[in-house]
């Protein structure tokens, strides 16, 4: 498979509605990435809000994988430790 990936270098660990797509570099028009395929791997349970959705719980290590455009993954609940890998 062809193409750019972003993703945790490490685990990392969530703030309340952290987040986890990255801005973009300065010179895009986009203020954030925008990914092709997505995927999320959460190590305990947490809410998530996928490209604006409601909450929605996932269990410890349900994860979750995408093949369409993600724009915005926001984790809802603090101090989860997740990996994501994304191909823009």
């Amino acid at each position: 498979m062809s193409g750019r990936f972003k993703g945790s270098e490490t685990l990392e660990t969530s703030k309340a509605n952290h987040e986890v797509v990255p801005l973009a570099p300065s010179d895009w028009t986009a203020e954030r990435y925008t990914f092709k395929e997505f995927s999320f791997i959460n190590m305990m349970p947490c809410v998530v809000k996928i490209n604006g959705s409601n909450g929605i719980f996932l269990n410890t290590e349900q994860g979750f994988d995408y093949k369409k455009g993600i724009k915005s993954f926001i984790v809802v609940t603090p101090n989860v430790q997740y990996t994501y890998l994304g191909e823009y």
